[in-house]
């Protein structure tokens, strides 16, 4: 079904803030000076059944922060659809909310923002491809960020005229064999998009329990073409993602919150496992359909990143 998250409304408790509105449809970021510089060395314990040493964290573990810029956070902000689409009546009210606190966010940690609206597919593939080809221009930032906002299914967006996979149209094009100059640099991706019509209705833990997994890591002397990315969905696979027509997405507002409240100390893994913590406690939908109302949601990333990424971490590597 291509049933979206328009007709969701939900609910934060108390600790939900609205940012004020920015009107500039781009901004540029610079890397402040302040950025801390945390060269400490920490040791991890041995894992159980190891015959290695233990892990040693040190300049090498992190991706380097200490370009002439901080990174360049691309937005594609979608309210609007053609006629063809049949989401011409499902429009997104409360998706300027949600740009204008993840371009509050990412200028805080000193990113470059750039932001486009309603594009059609055919004009997202263009931009896309322009940035690819702007070798110059990644090798002067330390990572970059892509941010999708609209409506969407199990592996697929829409634009404003068509529905695509961004694994062939975004995240696929930002690969090392094919964007030279972001090969080992951090890149970010997040959806802010549902990816399918089942809603949860939660679980109540009886004898609630914590496990920790860890997994050795592996060392390449080639950078595998397909590492170095993060992969964010607002949602599970299959799952609806909720959005409140006047204060926009939970999810962005959380996210963005942990952002700016840690990104200084707290690698991005974290960051984004706090998040999942406050959406699991913190939010339930709200909505006069009793089938929507009172529903949890969870998001869901991908990891291929092969160092530990601070943003405050500023390496001199």
């Amino acid at each position: 079904m291509d049933e979206t998250d328009g007709a969701c409304v939900g609910k934060l408790k108390d600790s939900l803030r609205k940012e004020p509105n920015l009107k500039e449809n781009s901004e540029i970021g610079q890397v402040e000076d302040t950025i801390s510089n945390n060269n400490n060395e920490e040791a991890l314990p041995r894992m159980e059944g190891s015959a290695t040493a233990p892990t040693i964290l040190t300049d090498l573990s992190y991706y380097k922060m200490n370009h002439h810029y901080r990174g360049l956070l691309i937005i594609f902000n979608h309210e609007k659809y053609e006629i063809s689409t049949k989401l011409d009546k499902q429009p997104r009210p409360g998706t300027d909310e949600d740009v204008d606190k993840i371009r509050s966010a990412f200028k805080a940690i000193g990113f470059d923002v750039h932001i486009y609206k309603d594009m059609f597919l055919r004009e997202i593939q263009e931009q896309i491809d322009l940035y690819v080809k702007d070798q110059h221009y990644h090798r002067l930032r330390d990572c970059l960020a892509i941010f999708v906002l609209t409506h969407g299914k199990k592996n697929l967006l829409w634009a404003r005229d068509a529905c695509y996979d961004p694994a062939d149209v975004i995240w696929g094009k930002l690969t090392g064999d094919k964007c030279p100059a972001l090969a080992g640099k951090p890149k970010l991706i997040f959806f802010q998009a549902c990816q399918g019509d089942k809603l949860d209705p939660g679980v109540k833990l009886i004898f609630p329990q914590s496990p920790r997994t860890e997994v050795d890591g592996e060392f390449f002397q080639e950078i595998p073409v397909c590492a170095d990315f993060l992969i964010c969905y607002a949602t599970f696979p299959t799952y609806y993602a909720f959005r409140n027509d006047k204060k926009g997405s939970y999810w962005v507002t959380v996210l963005c919150e942990e952002l700016e409240k840690r990104y200084a100390n707290t690698d991005i893994m974290h960051i984004l496992t706090m998040v999942n913590n406050r959406m699991g406690i913190e939010f339930s939908s709200y909505n006069s359909d009793k089938v929507k109302n009172n529903k949890k949601q969870i998001s869901y990333f991908s990891s291929s990143l092969t160092k530990i990424l601070v943003f405050g971490q500023k390496m001199n590597t």
